[in-house]
């Protein structure tokens, strides 16, 4: 009898250690995935953060690009303004001076009556 009850310990014990073997092996697996899922977040985390990195640079020369094109296009207003406001102002010299009748302004060929090329009519004060 004693036999019997210790070759059924022996058995449970057996059973015993063959679960603990396999819950090892599972864990041991687990631990393996979770170490590859940990190794691939990290690749992919550095990943993103070079991407960042090219993205906060790109936003920058794009910021520094807008500003460049701002101040840009404010001087070319400038220079606008300050064309038109003297071409008004020669109209209206030649305007007081024709109605004065100090000159005579004519639109005509230019130089021996032909304009140069790409050109149109060429202004003449007598």
């Amino acid at each position: 009898e004693r036999y019997e009850e210790a070759q059924r310990a022996g058995e449970v014990h057996e059973k015993e250690v063959g679960q603990l073997r396999f819950e090892g092996e599972s864990r041991a697996r687990e631990v393996a995935t979770l170490g590859q899922y940990v190794r691939k977040l990290k690749d992919e985390a550095k990943i993103r953060d070079s991407q960042r990195e090219r993205l906060l640079s790109d936003a920058t020369w794009a910021t520094d690009r807008c500003r460049s094109l701002e101040t840009t296009s404010r001087d070319a207003t400038a220079r606008l303004q300050d064309l038109e406001e003297g071409f008004a102002r020669c109209v209206a010299r030649v305007t007081r001076s024709t109605t004065a009748g100090v000159v005579a302004v004519s639109l005509a060929p230019g130089v021996g009556g032909q304009a140069p090329v790409g050109q149109g009519l060429v202004p003449a004060v007598e």
